[in-house]
């Protein structure tokens, strides 16, 4: 439900009448000044958005389940602040926008999947219904992902950002730097999702499942060790 409606505002914003950094990105930076004033609708959707990973940061050590990316998803939490407020400091928030709306409509499919998968056993029975619900947003998620994460984002973002910045632009280097490692750990992560899609064609795998996961029922090694600590 936050990734949709998060999605939904960020859409607006980039397709409302006075923002054109979708159709032509080299807009991104056309009227760009030192401590130029950020419009509201952007201001707010940096401030929830950097609330929401900074949240995920918790959420990740002390409340999710054990996975194999554990380490790499505490790095994706840390460089996304990172990139919103640097981008917000040096009044780049067009392309943070950008990212944004590349990133979140993945999340929206993902998540819905993985809803249906761990509900798909309840009381011991086993509902199909769930199982098949799961992979029609499974391949929502492969296809969003392929679309906006290693399609638009390059072609959009990166594009933008290491081409029209103005000589007169602060650390253009280390915020493009920043972007690139985003799209390293996205080509990443699909090569996870394409290794779980090859396991289910070849019929290694028969059911969809989250092959990060450890063990969905075991809670995060982290949060063990606070509370052994305590005790």
């Amino acid at each position: 439900m936050w990734y949709t409606l998060s999605w939904i505002y960020t859409t607006s914003i980039v397709f409302s009448e006075r923002q054109t950094m979708f159709q032509d990105p080299a807009s991104v930076f056309a009227d760009w000044s030192n401590g130029m004033e950020i419009p509201l609708d952007i201001y707010i959707l940096y401030v929830y958005q950097c609330g929401f990973y900074v949240h995920s940061i918790y959420a990740t050590i002390y409340v999710d389940s054990i996975k194999s990316d554990f380490y790499l998803m505490i790095a994706h939490h840390i460089l996304t602040i990172g990139l919103l407020t640097f981008s917000y400091a040096v009044r780049y928030h067009k392309i943070g926008v950008l990212v944004l709306f590349c990133h979140d409509v993945c999340d929206i499919f993902v998540e819905s999947a993985r809803i249906f998968l761990h509900t798909k056993t309840r009381n011991g029975k086993v509902y199909n219904t769930n199982e098949f619900i799961a992979n029609i947003f499974f391949a929502g998620f492969v296809t969003s992902w392929v679309i906006a994460r290693l399609y638009w984002y390059p072609l959009k973002v990166l594009y933008a950002a290491g081409k029209f910045y103005l000589p007169s632009m602060p650390f253009v280097t280390t915020f493009n730097v920043m972007l690139w490692i985003l799209l390293l750990m996205n080509v990443y992560w699909f090569w996870i999702v394409l290794k779980v899609l090859l396991r289910l064609l070849t019929g290694q795998m028969k059911h969809l499942k989250d092959t990060r996961e450890k063990n969905c029922n075991e809670p995060n090694r982290v949060k063990n060790h606070y509370k052994e600590k305590n005790q």
